[in-house]
């Protein structure tokens, strides 16, 4: 199975969730390593998990800011990336020695300074591998948000979040080349349907033939 860009849904907590993703070809599964947050998944859980898995990278989610924490998080969850929501607060990020993925939360931002923002973020120090996931956009960019968004997505490998079909193939037409960020279904909005949402927009994504 192949999708037709690359997908990261975040917050997995389950095994037939994982593997579901992983059937469908998402290249990107993360997993919450905060112990305060409901979807965490504790180092015996989340062994358990990827030992099922093949073919796909597993990120290691946490909004832990404190160097040596994080570190101990690594040694503990070994996972193929880190994602974090400031690297701005590591002093040496690449000293991790393990891609990143750099999650920005827009939403509370006024629309009218979103295109400064980004142009800032394109100067994050992000190396060839690491992913900037952008969490909070507004559903209709104006023309000088997209203006801003194409330049970015030129810079670094992007990942938009979305939630539903629509949305995904909004970003997909609109900004060839960026990926899409999904929620498990334990992060997702109760009303919207959980696992059965995430299926439908993994669906849409889906390469013909």
């Amino acid at each position: 199975m192949s999708l037709l860009t690359v997908v990261h849904v975040s917050g997995i907590v389950s095994l037939a969730e994982a593997r579901y993703c992983a059937g469908m070809g998402v290249e990107l599964l993360g997993f919450c390593l905060d112990p305060h947050h409901p979807a965490y998944v504790d180092p015996a859980r989340f062994r358990e998990i990827r030992g099922w898995l093949a073919g796909v990278l597993v990120v290691g989610e946490t909004s832990q800011t404190h160097p040596a924490q994080i570190q101990s998080l690594l040694d503990t969850y070994q996972p193929d990336y880190l994602q974090l929501d400031d690297v701005s607060l590591l002093p040496a990020p690449g000293t991790l020695g393990i891609p990143l993925v750099l999650r920005v939360n827009l939403a509370n931002d006024e629309p009218g300074t979103l295109p400064d923002r980004l142009r800032a973020l394109a100067r994050a120090p992000l190396s060839a591998q690491d992913y900037l996931l952008l969490d909070g956009l507004p559903p209709q960019p104006d023309a000088a948000l997209m203006a801003t968004l194409r330049d970015l997505v030129a810079q670094h490998k992007l990942l938009l979040r979305a939630t539903t079909p629509a949305e995904t193939r909004f970003w997909l037409d609109n900004l060839p080349g960026s990926g899409i960020a999904l929620a498990g279904s334990l992060q997702t909005d109760p009303d919207s349907g959980g696992f059965d949402a995430l299926m439908d927009v993994l669906e849409g994504l889906e390469a013909e033939g």
